[in-house]
């Protein structure tokens, strides 16, 4: 009998923010004090990209831009990629992979409802393969 997980099942329910028009010092500081990797980064409180650690080491800190002058939506990736919260774990890797980005956000009907990463999807199918070698 096969075993589907679904993204619902292994995502961050909590998902943090910015709007575009913050400086990337800001958005670093938010994601350190919440200890985020990547916020989502809204336009009139709607989704329109991501920032993520890696876009602010490449895109500032590398080119030794000042990151109190830089806006986030200079540094975003939009449009922002999202799944359904009913996909299945395979096809969020495979979008992963399709991608090359290592978190997608979660949408149920619409709206932005989670975040699942590279690493929620490696410890769903896990704990998934343990339980089946426990029975």
């Amino acid at each position: 009998m096969p075993i589907t997980l679904k993204v619902r099942d292994v995502e961050h329910k909590k998902v943090t923010s910015i709007d575009e028009k913050a400086s990337v010092c800001e958005a670093a500081e938010k994601m350190a004090s919440e200890g985020r990797k990547c916020l989502l980064v809204t336009r009139d409180s709607l989704p329109v990209g991501i920032i993520t650690e890696g876009s602010i080491l490449r895109k500032v800190v590398a080119r030794k831009l000042n990151p109190d002058k830089v806006k986030v939506s200079e540094v975003m990736s939009s449009p922002l990629i999202t799944i359904e919260e009913d996909a299945s774990l395979y096809e969020a890797t495979r979008l992963m992979l399709e991608k090359n980005i290592k978190q997608v956000y979660v949408t149920k009907d619409g709206e932005v409802v989670g975040l699942v990463t590279q690493q929620d999807l490696i410890q769903g199918i896990m704990n998934s393969f343990l339980s089946i070698l426990s029975v």
